[in-house]
């Protein structure tokens, strides 16, 4: 009866059963990533995993440049008009516009400029293919990653994770195939050719969707609408751009003071912590940054964060501290003995984490709630004392010094985080009580 009861009062509670549901697709994500990367380091070792990742960061830049930069303003807007017609068929019509153009510019420079970005990105003016490939591919890359925002937007949650669970399953098989035969082209080629053809389930999954229909998309471009839209564009070209960039950077300095080796292995110890935060901000943000967007008390939005850390900090807790306990058997799961070298970052790497997930979750209502310049400006000024801190403590330390810089970055970001959130929102709902 008691199990029961737990039940009951799991799918009645709209956060739990969305993020259940979320952790399961999730989790799925994270599990394709960590076999494909140990594909890599098996067969190509940890040049190959740091060529790999360079690559991923590289395209994560780009499809915010082509156009994806939108995608959390498509959620918050789709969210917000969900019963508004006229207002969606201009968010669909403006977006998917701004998504065409920008795409094609992109995937322009991506054919025009390949052999340059395969010896910058890459270090090897081989892998010339690559881009060329990217830039055919890249509108279909891009349109499947908006219309899962927008039904993300619809919070149709189930529909939503099934695709990505599909789609994740059909990219690792089709990555795995790609690196047993071909190598790190293989592998390459694979990020592509499995993510641009997603649309096609995408299509299929959706085809009865009510709103899912071509007039809904042949709106004249609106401006007003754009200008919505534009303020997440900047968002992400400043601060979901900036991970990516940081970490190209990040991995340079590494390989031009250390080695490419000792590359691959900050790689795989940061794979395991960006996956980590992967895991946390697409489970909590599928049903949180909706939910957020649509609360319009400071009472009731203090409570809905209260709820969230109650539940995410002691989660996040346990999972990183089993992270950190079982290192060794993880290293020799995700990798192999030739990468014993990373047990070394654990430690300072996921406390670091600890501190950017306690962070995320105030940082999701200054985005939902449109304060856009404030983490504009955070993720700018941190980012580059991250940078500076790395080139400082690696030159002192060697490649633990790393983990050191992201450890001191995360710990004064949160505070700082924390201190704005509560200036914002918290000092005002006390304000308001006392009626002020």
């Amino acid at each position: 009866m008691r199990i029961k009861h737990y039940l009951v009062r799991i799918i009645h509670n709209q956060f739990l059963s969305a993020s259940i549901f979320s952790a399961t697709s999730s989790s799925l994500k994270i599990i394709t990533a960590l076999i494909i990367g140990k594909f890599i380091a098996v067969k190509l070792g940890a040049a190959g995993l740091a060529v790999y990742g360079q690559l991923l960061n590289f395209v994560s830049i780009t499809i915010i440049l082509s156009g994806g930069a939108i995608n959390d303003g498509v959620i918050k807007y789709v969210s917000q008009f969900k019963d508004n017609v006229s207002s969606l068929k201009k968010i669909f019509s403006t977006s998917i516009k701004y998504l065409f153009y920008c795409s094609l510019i992109v995937g322009i420079l991506l054919i025009l400029f390949s052999k340059t970005l395969s010896l910058s990105i890459l270090h090897s003016n081989k892998y010339q293919l690559v881009f060329i490939f990217f830039g055919i591919t890249i509108f279909f890359y891009g349109l499947n990653n908006f219309l899962l925002s927008i039904l993300n937007g619809y919070k149709d949650f189930i529909k939503y994770n099934t695709i990505n669970i599909i789609i994740n399953i059909i990219g690792l098989v089709i990555t795995i195939i790609l690196i047993y035969f071909y190598g790190l082209m293989g592998a390459l080629l694979g990020v592509f050719l499995s993510q641009s053809s997603f649309f096609i389930f995408t299509f299929y999954f959706l085809r009865n969707e009510k709103w899912f229909v071509i007039k809904n998309f042949r709106e004249k471009f609106d401006y007003q609408t754009f200008k919505l839209l534009i303020e997440y564009a900047f968002f992400g070209l400043l601060t979901v751009a900036i991970t990516p960039i940081v970490s190209l950077i990040i991995r340079n300095i590494i390989i031009d003071n250390l080695s490419i080796e000792d590359a691959g292995h900050f790689e795989l110890v940061s794979r395991i912590s960006s996956l980590t935060l992967v895991f946390f901000g697409l489970t909590v943000s599928t049903y949180y940054l909706p939910r957020i967007s649509e609360i319009p008390s400071r009472d009731e939005l203090f409570k809905e964060v209260k709820s969230t850390y109650k539940i995410i900090i002691p989660i996040s807790f346990l999972l990183l501290l089993t992270i950190y306990l079982f290192r060794f058997p993880i290293i020799l799961l995700l990798a192999n003995h030739d990468f014993m070298t990373a047990e070394n970052l654990f430690m300072y790497q996921l406390l670091g984490v600890l501190f950017r997930i306690i962070a995320q979750v105030s940082g999701f209502v200054f985005l939902a709630k449109a304060k856009i310049k404030i983490i504009i400006i955070l993720e700018f000024i941190f980012n580059i004392f991250y940078i500076l801190a790395t080139i400082f403590f690696v030159k002192i330390y060697g490649l633990i010094g790393c983990s050191y810089a992201y450890l001191l970055y995360n710990f004064i970001y949160v505070i700082v985080v924390l201190l704005l959130f509560k200036r914002t929102f918290i000092t005002q709902i006390n304000l308001n009580k006392n009626g002020c």
